[in-house]
């Protein structure tokens, strides 16, 4: 190697093996794409359901586990870690070589330099520190969405189950309504009823079929809704129709202070706060540890210089070893410190707000739900009491089918309030998140 020629040809060798490794990684990369893309889903075998069907608590378990937005959450949380680490990661060894040829001597000089930089653990604890804390605050929208997706789960099979028997009271409504107007029309026919009687009945017997189909509908809706949810197929949906027990929601409900204290102990809207803060004085760290003055690099160089005399030739080997140092004179006036200051502040009152929200809407939903629970158990204790119909204990027989009627309305009401239950304990249940 006598010539510059050849240093310049050794660099583009360098330079097309580079240009090729990239493009065959990029090429790797387009074809994992569209695998991706162009895949079917696998299909999964499912164990069959539970005796008595799956409750709520089940289902959304099964939902968690396959939910693939958690599990990009969850990934992306992962390489945001990765991202702080890849900071405090040793530098790939820098390796310069030199060559220069000076005629009028005439000499020949070639040099290589070795350069690796030195890692810097007082910067470095905090880079990490600040990567632990963006991971959970990151992870903490996926619980969050947990809790969105638990809540749901929740409302839209009390809608089924409750619903179902919603329409099974209807149904039976429809059944004794048909029975009546066989009765008042045999009556009609001996002049016993009149016209306005019969139109009257049409008119109830009509709202009650628009009921029967309005209930099916927002049945089936809110079990079509399930099935997107659920990773399940939909025949394989089979729910536990045991109703909540109230009695024991309602004992748990009494000590609302300790039901604070434990949402605000699971919120995950808290604990991404609380995440936040943590990275900001991560931050903080990482400005006053860049104050410090550090080491920055090693340099080992080599040259060798070959000078032609005569018919003799004079060789220099000279060796060398550098230690880089860097002082931080712009550090002392960078304003991260104050940005991350800020941030630590914007946090805390965060922290803050969110416990003050977390308070007000459990001081809320929970005398609502309390009193709601307890008038459904006094509404369904009192309905308990109440004796059996018997038609032969009526004088006749439009007495006995009026009666049976505002027994199963009373019976709507109380499915009514049970709904009503529902849908504020779903409520509780997105902010708490105590679902287990």
């Amino acid at each position: 190697m006598r010539k510059p020629e050849a240093a310049l040809s050794v660099l583009l060798l360098l330079a097309l093996v580079s240009v090729s490794g990239c493009g065959t990684s990029s090429a790797q990369e387009e074809s994992a794409l569209s695998d991706l893309l162009s895949a079917n889903p696998p299909q999964k075998t499912y164990d069959p359901p539970p005796e008595g069907g799956y409750t709520w608590q089940q289902l959304l378990n099964l939902t968690l586990e396959d939910d693939p937005d958690c599990a990009a959450i969850m990934a992306e949380a992962r390489a945001e870690y990765y991202r702080y680490k890849s900071r405090t990661d040793l530098e790939d060894l820098s390796l310069s070589a030199g060559y220069s040829y000076i005629p009028e001597v005439p000499s020949n000089e070639y040099s290589a330099e070795l350069r690796f930089s030195i890692p810097n653990p007082f910067v470095n604890k905090h880079v990490i520190r600040a990567g632990e804390a963006s991971r959970r605050q990151i992870e903490t929208n996926a619980e969050m969405l947990k809790n969105e997706i638990a809540s749901r789960i929740y409302e839209l099979i009390q809608e089924i189950v409750i619903g179902e028997r919603e329409l099974s009271v209807l149904l039976s409504r429809e059944q004794y309504m048909s029975d009546w107007y066989d009765v008042l029309k045999a009556r009609f026919d001996v002049r016993m009823a009149t016209q306005a009687e019969i139109s009257g009945f049409d008119i109830q017997s009509m709202k009650l079929k628009a009921a029967v189909r309005q209930k099916r509908f927002e049945t089936e809706a809110a079990r079509r809704s399930l099935q997107i949810l659920v990773p399940i197929p939909g025949e394989k949906i089979l729910l536990n129709p045991v109703p909540t027990d109230w009695k024991a929601l309602l004992a748990l409900l009494e000590d609302e202070q300790a039901l604070i204290e434990n949402a605000c102990s699971r919120s995950a809207e808290l604990a991404g706060a609380i995440a936040e803060y943590e990275k900001a004085s991560a931050i903080l760290g990482i400005a006053n540890a860049k104050q410090i003055p550090w080491f920055n690099s090693v340099d080992l160089a080599y040259s060798r210089d070959l000078i032609q005399s005569g018919t003799s030739d004079t060789v220099n080997n000279n060796w060398s070893l550098q230690l880089r140092i860097n002082l931080p004179v712009f550090a002392w006036f960078s304003s991260e410190k104050k940005m991350a200051a800020a941030e630590m502040e914007a946090a805390a009152f965060q922290i803050t707000g969110i416990r003050t929200r977390i308070q007000s809407k459990i001081t809320k939903i929970v005398p609502n739900l309390r009193e709601t629970i307890q008038f459904l158990i006094d509404y369904q204790s009192a309905y308990d009491a109440m004796p059996e119909i018997n038609s032969e204990i009526y004088p006749n027989i439009e007495a006995y089918y009026r009666m049976l009627d505002s027994r199963l309305s009373a019976f709507e009401f109380a499915l009514n309030l049970e709904m009503d239950c529902a849908q504020l304990y779903s409520k509780l249940l997105e902010i708490t998140g105590i679902w287990e």
